[in-house]
């Protein structure tokens, strides 16, 4: 299995998107099925890190970047393989333009 890194940025982004889910928004439960859901995803990438789609965008593409959609939500991820580390970068609303975010 490989070794999981979360970038401080993408702890921000989720951590973000559970607390508006369960105060504003009222849904404590849409927030931990959310935190369920991240947790056995990051389980699959580590098994599989190279399973999910590269994104879309040709730059992020060429620099080995993938993503997993995960409830309404999609994380941004790359393999390292000399060093078998996945490392999450960020966390985004499928609505943002995450490759001029990155």
């Amino acid at each position: 299995m490989s070794r999981l890194a979360v970038s401080e940025a993408a702890h921000g982004d989720l951590d973000g998107i559970l607390e508006y889910l369960a105060a504003p928004l009222a849904n404590p439960a849409a927030a931990v099925a959310l935190a369920d859901a991240v947790a056995a995803a990051y389980l699959r990438i580590q098994e599989h890190p190279a399973s999910s789609p590269l994104c879309a965008h040709p730059r992020l593409a060429a620099l080995g970047y993938r993503k997993v959609l995960v409830r309404n939500y999609l994380f941004v991820y790359r393999y390292v393989a000399e060093a078998d580390l996945v490392f999450v970068v960020r966390f985004f609303h499928p609505s943002q333009n995450y490759a001029d975010l990155l």
